[in-house]
């Protein structure tokens, strides 16, 4: 899996759970270390905030993810819709 899908899909998982412990990411998509350096991507975009042992979601981001309905496709963007 390529380091961006992994990215567009813990942030899936957190943004339906409201958080997500490594563990549990690691669970779902292995390799543990890279589960916490995708976190700290994530975090450094400002997608999710990072938490001990994990991260949550972001009570107000100013971007989003936006997947295609049949998951081909996906990117992260502005969120314009408060402007």
């Amino acid at each position: 899996m390529l380091a961006a899908e992994r990215q567009a899909k813990i942030v899936q998982e957190i943004q339906r759970r409201g958080a997500a412990k490594v563990a549990d990411l690691v669970d779902l998509f292995g390799a543990g270390m890279t589960i916490r350096r995708e976190l700290d991507v994530l975090a450094q975009q400002g997608l999710v905030d990072k938490v001990y042992g994990g991260a949550t979601r972001r009570a107000r981001s100013s971007r989003r993810l936006v997947v295609l309905a049949d998951h081909t496709k996906w990117a992260f963007v502005e969120d314009r819709r408060d402007q």
